[in-house]
Formats: C-alpha cells, structure tokens, sequence
C-alpha cells in the first residue's frame, strides 16, 4: 500500500449524516487489539484483550484472518494460524468478545466487520469497513458492499493517491468525483459525508 499517502496510517473515520460512523480499515494487516494499548491498533476495542489480539490481512482470495497473541475462535472452531474469512464468519476474540464479518462479494476488495456483543470500538461506532481501494454504498444489498436506505444512486468510497473521494455514475454516462477534506462535510443532492483523521 505505499504507493498511498502516508497520513493513511493513522485512524480514520467516516460519518454519514442519518446512518451513523464507520471506523475506517485500508491499511493491512489490520490489527485487532485492546483500545488502552500503545502503539494504539488499527481496531481498538475497548475489551480484555491482548494489544494485538489478532489481525486482518488480504490474500489472493479475500480477507484473511491471522492469529495474534490471544486466543481467537471463527464460527465456533478455535483458530489455527490462519483463516479465509467468509461472509457471515462469526470471530470470537477470547470467551466475551464477538464480531462478525460480512462481504457481499466474495473474493471481492471490501467487506464489513460488525461488534455483535462484549466489546465497544474506542469510537461511538459498531462497524468497521474494510477496503484495499474502493468501498460501495447503494440502496440494496446486491449492489454493493453496504446499504444505506434511501440512497437514489450507489456511490463510492474511492482510496487516491492523495486521500478518498466519493465517486457516482453521472447521468452521461462518465464519473462524477467528490474529493473530500479531513474535518469538512461533503454534500451530495442524498447524502453528506464527513470524513474524520484522529491521532
């Protein structure tokens, strides 16, 4: 991932005005640790967990789940070293603590990872995204990585070499881009998107 900014390694969010925030996950591997931790990772989850408890990285074939220091269970079978995540896969890090990971594209760049119970994010946010290059939003689950009600048109969380920008099918049939600037809304004619740095 080097060929990106590299502001990209510190923690990133986005909040969409009506829907609520999402912790933003492009850099891999992905740790997944405890929040009171230093350096903090990539997923700081306010629960008893080691620092870097286990991670995320991308394969050939999708995202792969890596045991760290901690004991790590997926869909009710105790973690080996590794594991290709599927859509639905249910990660327990220790006996409390269950998130699941959802991609409605198999094999595809993005997918979601969901707080289900026993942790909170240090962040008033339960879902992180996870993308190497782009993340789509649209009004039905089948057209892209994750829904927002309402929407009129799918759009795109797009990963530049200067930072992200929101990209939308224009109705000539070429593509319409919103870069977006840390700290300052964008507003589309259905949506506004605040992207926020922290650390």
């Amino acid at each position: 991932m080097g060929r990106y900014n590299t502001a990209m390694a510190k923690q990133h969010l986005l909040w969409i005005d009506g829907v609520g925030g999402f912790l933003l996950g492009m850099e891999f591997p992905l740790a997944l640790g405890n929040a009171q931790a230093q350096p903090l990772p990539d997923v700081p989850l306010q629960a008893c967990l080691g620092r870097r408890h286990a991670s995320i990285d991308v394969g050939a074939e999708g995202f792969v789940l890596v045991r760290g220091e901690g004991q790590v269970s997926v869909s009710g079978k105790p973690l080996g070293q590794s594991l290709l995540l599927a859509d639905r896969a249910r990660i327990q890090l220790d006996e409390y603590c269950d998130l699941e990971f959802r991609q409605s594209v198999p094999g595809s760049g993005a997918g979601r990872l969901e707080i289900l119970r026993g942790a909170r994010l240090l962040y008033p946010i339960r879902t992180a995204l996870l993308f190497t290059e782009g993340f789509t939003f649209a009004p039905a689950p089948r057209d892209g990585d994750g829904v927002i009600p309402g929407l009129r048109q799918s759009v795109t969380l797009f990963r530049t070499r200067q930072g992200l920008e929101l990209r939308r099918k224009s109705p000539t049939g070429g593509v319409t881009k919103h870069p977006l600037e840390p700290g300052k809304p964008a507003f589309l004619p259905d949506l506004c998107v605040t992207w926020e740095v922290v650390g």
